[in-house]
């Protein structure tokens, strides 16, 4: 299958970002050459493939992004989505509690770690955040596919 022209437009672009990244990545003052803009460019670039279903060029683009500025949750977050989507649910633990020490109080991170423990079999692990997501949702009245997604957890881990 050929790529269309946009998508070998993010493939061209991706790849000289990643040229730089991996001068970026070298210790000493070049690697302090890669900015917040080239970084989230990597970002939106893993999200444009994640989009389009091509999950390991999403996760490559993703991991450059999370190493180059390890304090953004919201990469960890997606990160952790397509690592759990390509089954590896170890990997998938590790960006999400990644992304929970940055926002400790981020219910919809709970609940993608809780999901991600209950496809490991880890039912207790996967109660313990559940229960702090469904109770920050209760008190801030919130609603929407992340308290439904929550409380269908919930019932799965009731049921078993």
């Amino acid at each position: 299958m050929v790529p269309n022209t946009s998508q070998q437009v993010a493939l061209a672009g991706a790849r000289a970002l990643l040229d730089k990244a991996r001068v970026a990545l070298k210790p000493g003052p070049e690697g302090q050459r890669f900015s917040d803009e080239d970084v989230h460019g990597l970002y939106r670039v893993g999200v444009t493939f994640l989009a389009s279903g091509k999950l390991l060029e999403a996760k490559g683009l993703l991991a450059v992004a999370c190493g180059l500025r390890p304090g953004q949750a919201s990469y960890w977050r997606v990160l952790g989505y397509v690592q759990r989507e390509l089954g590896l649910l170890d990997r998938a633990v590790m960006s999400y509690r990644h992304a929970l020490l940055l926002e400790p109080d981020n219910a919809d991170q709970m609940v993608e770690l809780a999901d991600c423990h209950l496809r490991a079999g880890e039912r207790m692990l996967a109660l313990g955040m559940l229960e702090p997501a469904l109770k920050a949702y209760a008190i801030s009245g919130a609603t929407g596919p992340m308290p439904e997604r929550a409380l269908s957890l919930g019932k799965l881990l009731t049921l078993h």
